[in-house]
């Protein structure tokens, strides 16, 4: 594999190396990374000079900005210098005939972090003036005025929980308009319009507002409650918890907004000092919103190394709740909408439409209160890559909507329009329930009866009703008779009954008579406006190496990312984990749109070409039921699924979840594993067809093909005990490319003095609001007698002990393993924080416990220890790293997955003696390395000693192995070098290094 790779790497570099010369010589007009001027912007800018000394604001550098696109002749590049840009309103760009923030002649304009800073772009509202309220309680408050209204409060950077009842509260009936509660109790709470019921049924959770409680009886708002018992089935069941209550305020942590009286309330940690806390409420919908129009779009724009934060999402805080019928799309008005056509989507908090060449990179998404990112209509060529979506209420990406159902249709019009006119004895029947668009229709029973409409525009759709007693009915367009349909169907449907596109744009009119049969029933019309309908395609769009966590935090029902009608869309090398209901969907309608499907289309939707390859997903469907971590919904020519990896999905249904109409798929080279066994690894929903899912690997026996049409599942290897090599490559390959695998949060590995793994012993003081240790708290000993001790067994080969060093400190004996290995003084004359008191390495790598006594007294006369915290570790030296030689023929391999740091190197395949060498402080040392088939043998010698012939040949490739330990040194400095001895069982030498633990 060393010798293969190595091949391979050549042939890239002259295949980049000659792409490389024809587009630099060979393409002279070319749009390059020139730059044609730098702005600067400061979150206290003004003016309109925009230098680094005298920068502008954020709006007015893009104002600048508009003056200079005209005829670019080079990137316009905005800098954002460091802090925070909180906005009262929504920096807005926008392409059209009168205002333009387009890039131009193919450069870009940039809006990007200045080297060094982190800049925010904030719609949160810091709160002050918080007083004690309820001593008694630990309940505090601030005004904020009675316009003030948030979902969301974060302190000290953490979402605080809105206040809320314990999980299932008992005794709840539903009725017809609501509840019957289980006592009086929540009659007399005050502000009864503000709380909301949550309730969850398998995929849905639904967030309606009380409108009154007299008794027992609670009433709900309308329309939420309405619209969340549209269907028969999984609609609103009884709470799963009451929310947003002063009276319900009982917990550490939570928080509730009096809109009515203008004041917040908070209940703080006991270790939260509520005069330094940074406490923010969202109180801006939209932060960054991008649009140009179909004619005009929005092009040639970038975002670089910038948070967007703190933003909220109003909605459900009025009547209509968020009545949900799947992954954030939401039943709305007195009508309900229609599955099809008709759906509410949780907005974006950054939101494009109309856009072209919008790239967003390396950008964090975090604390907003809707859906993060959200691409709409006509969306083209973008790219959002190596961006961190973290603590967000809804979907992390949205990618295109479900109202035009596919089609591109423009625009709607109910049958009780007025601009329609109906002719003869035509009926009104409202709220009918059955699917109808706005849940109505208009009617006749008569022959030659008719409706006419004039529109604007190149098509027309008419959407009926088809069943057994609808006859025949005459469509005229400009009062030419275009065809006669036949509404007869052996069951009821609604349905295109006829479409025509392709007319010259202008003013048309379609005039439909009915001609035979009971029934002539008219649903609504859709009118296409767009000359060339396909500018309003969501099309060529890139979501490639985001990490995507805690998405779902407020809606459990969204997605980590959302795809709908969409075409030609790369989901690839994506990190998607930690979220309570589906990891990736795409796709939408249940087959209902498709060709032949029950909506009457005879032609395909736009959803094709869509790629979902090389993702990691995990962790998932930890809330909610009946998802998967790829799941998919309707027809989607050409479209692939191939190279993921996924796992632990913790509940119903697949893993793999091809759903109601999933058609023309290739699913193929994925690995599920980890999944519990009522979860499928592939569940094919009916009446799916023509999916093509071969040589896939679980260890999994567990999948559901339903109704089999035409679908191929062959050639899977199931049930497996040990992952063969193309399925460790495809595990080792997927989620984050190497160049961003930085963006992955750091996990604080510290262990704070509270956590229940140190166990103290003697006389100690838990100090829970000492304002500059970690976490603001400490334990400290007696000041006056010594033996008190604190005790950690951890897993490492090194542990720091940080703490409190002040005029109080004394003398602590540490031991490890129960030997005393140091004594240290932990007087300080002036107090100081967080110090790294006492430190042990070179442990060999397992488990091991220090004891921390206090012993005698310090030089002020006194006997306290602080533990503020213990840091536990291993010393890892990855292979690039200076302080190891290498000797001989070697190869630093810089991107392959699946080693540490995807770095490793490897000594020639064909020849032996190559050497590596590092010398290092401690007790053992292990060697990390890669085993393949071209792996051969190492001798490893210590302090110039022979120590052991180590055989690294696997028939398979596996990464990050420990090739080698030695332990039980003398503490000190040592030196290990590793040799290329001899040809493995495959005939060659190479070794891998890829890391040492020590």
């Amino acid at each position: 594999m060393a010798w293969g790779k190595g091949k391979s790497t050549l042939t890239v570099f002259l295949v980049v190396v000659l792409a490389l010369y024809f587009i630099e010589f060979l393409l002279p007009n070319r749009a390059s990374a020139a730059v044609q001027i730098t702005l600067y912007a400061s979150p206290t800018g003004s003016g309109n000079v925009c230098s680094l000394s005298a920068p502008c604001s954020l709006t007015g550098a893009r104002d600048q900005a508009r003056t200079l696109n005209s005829n670019m002749t080079g990137d316009i590049i905005i800098y954002l210098l460091d802090g925070t840009y909180t906005l009262s309103s929504t920096f807005q760009l926008t392409e059209s005939s009168t205002v333009h923030d387009s890039g131009t002649n193919g450069y870009n304009i940039i809006y990007k972090a200045n080297p060094g800073s982190s800049p925010i772009i904030s719609g949160g509202q810091t709160i002050t003036g918080w007083s004690l309220y309820n001593s008694g309680k630990n309940i505090y408050r601030a005004s904020v005025g009675t316009s003030f209204d948030t979902r969301q409060l974060y302190v000290n950077g953490v979402r605080a929980i809105r206040a809320r009842s314990a999980m299932n509260p008992t005794g709840w009936t539903k009725t017809g308009t609501g509840y019957t509660a289980p006592d009086s109790t929540m009659a007399s709470w005050g502000n009864i319009g503000n709380i909301e019921i949550v309730s969850r049924n398998n995929w849905r959770e639904y967030r309606c507002g009380i409108s009154s409680i007299s008794g027992t009886t609670v009433t709900m708002q309308q329309p939420c409650w309405n619209n969340s018992n549209r269907e028969s089935f999984n609609t609103i069941t009884n709470p799963a918890w009451i929310e947003n209550a002063y009276e319900l305020l009982d917990s550490e942590g939570e928080w509730y907004l009096d809109r009515s009286s203008g004041y917040l309330y908070y209940k703080p940690y006991t270790n939260e000092n509520m005069s330094t806390a940074s406490i923010i409420a969202p109180t801006l919908e939209t932060l960054l919103s991008g649009a140009g129009t179909y004619a005009t779009p929005l092009k040639n724009i970038q975002f670089y190394g910038i948070t967007f934060s703190y933003a909220t999402w109003l909605r459900p805080n009025t009547s209509e709740g968020y009545a949900p019928l799947q992954a954030g799309f939401l039943h709305y008005g007195s009508d309900g909408g229609n599955q099809n056509t008709d759906m509410y989507k949780t907005p974006g908090n950054v939101t494009f439409s109309a856009v072209q060449n919008v790239r967003l990179e390396r950008n964090v998404f975090t604390h907003l209160g809707a859906a993060a990112l959200s691409f709409e209509y006509g969306s083209q060529n973008n790219t959002v890559v190596g961006n961190r979506f973290q603590d967000i209420s809804g979907s992390g990406i949205e990618l295109g909507h479900m109202n035009d159902e596919g089609h591109l249709v423009t625009s709607y019009y109910n049958d009780n329009d007025n601009g329609i006119t109906y002719t003869g004895s035509f009926t009104y029947a409202g709220n009918r329930g059955v699917g109808d668009y706005k849940n109505d229709v208009t009617q006749t029973q008569n022959n030659n009866d008719y409706f006419q409409f004039t529109f604007t525009g190149t098509g027309i759709n008419y959407y009926g009703v088809k069943n057994t007693d609808i006859g025949n009915q005459d469509v005229y367009i400009d009062g030419v008779l275009q065809s006669t349909v036949n509404g007869y169907a052996s069951s009821y449907t609604t349905s295109l009954m006829y479409s025509k596109t392709g007319l010259t744009s202008g003013q048309h009119t379609i005039k439909v008579v009915k001609k035979s049969g009971s029934w002539m029933v008219v649903d609504a019309l859709g009118v296409y406006t767009e000359t060339d309908p396909t500018v309003k395609l969501v099309k060529n769009n890139t979501l490639s190496n985001n990490y995507i966590t805690q998405i779902a935090q407020e809606y459990h029902d969204a997605v980590g990312i959302m795809a709908l009608y969409t075409d030609s869309s790369n989901i690839t090398h994506n990190e998607i984990t930690n979220v309570p209901y589906s990891g990736i969907s795409m796709g939408w309608g249940w087959g209902a749109p498709d060709a032949g499907g029950s909506r009457g289309w005879a032609t395909a939707t736009v959803a094709q070409n869509n790629t979902i390859q090389y993702n990691y997903v995990h962790d998932f469907m930890k809330t909610l039921n009946d998802g998967g971590g790829i799941y998919t919904l309707s027809s989607q020519a050409n479209s692939t699924i191939n190279n993921n990896y996924v796992r632990d999905d913790h509940n119903q249904y697949g893993a793999l979840y091809l759903d109601n109409g999933s058609s023309n798929f290739n699913v193929n080279h994925n690995v599920v594993a980890s999944i519990p066994s009522y979860v499928w690894w592939l569940d094919i929903g009916p009446p799916s067809s023509n999916n093509d899912v071969e040589y896939n690997y679980t260890d999994s026996s567990n999948k559901y093909i339903s109704q089999p049409q035409n679908n191929t599942v062959i050639n899977n290897q199931e049930g497996l005990t040990s992952w063969p090599t193309a399925a460790q490559t495809i595990m080792n390959s997927a989620g984050l490319e190497s160049n961003y695998q930085d963006i992955i949060p750091v996990v604080d590995d510290k262990v704070d003095d509270n956590d229940p793994s140190i166990t103290y012993s003697g006389t100690w003081t838990a100090e829970t609001n000492d304002v500059g240790n970690y976490k603001n708290t400490v334990h400290w000993s007696s000041a006056t007698t010594s033996g008190a001790y604190a005790q950690f067994t951890f897993t490492g080969s090194s542990i720091t002990w940080i703490g409190k060093e002040n005029q109080y400190s004394g003398v602590a004996k540490v031991y490890i393993d129960g030997v005393l290995d140091q004594t240290v003084n932990t007087y300080s004359s002036s107090q100081i924080f967080q110090q790294s008191i006492y430190t042990k390495t070179g442990l060999s790598v397992g488990q091991h416990t220090i004891k921390i006594v206090s012993d005698s007294a310090g030089n002020g006369g006194y006997y306290s220890i602080h533990i503020d915290a213990l840091k536990p570790y291993v010393n890892i030296v990855d292979d690039n790293d200076p302080s190891i030689t290498y000797s001989g023929t070697w190869t630093a391999e810089t991107n392959d997955v699946g080693n540490y740091k995807n770095t490793v190197h490897w000594s020639s395949a064909t020849t032996s003696g190559a050497y590596a060498q590092f010398t290092f402080t401690g007790s053992s040392i292990t060697w990390i390395g890669k085993e393949n088939q071209y792996s051969g043998v190492a001798k490893v010698y210590i302090d110039g000693v022979l120590d052991q012939t180590v055989n690294t040949y696997s028939s398979s490739q596996i990464f990050q192995q420990s090739i080698y330990t030695k332990t039980g040194l003398s503490a000190g400095q040592h030196t290990i070098k590793i040799v290329s001895d001899s040809a493995g069982n495959g005939g060659y030498y190479s070794i891998h290094i890829d890391a040492f633990h020590y």
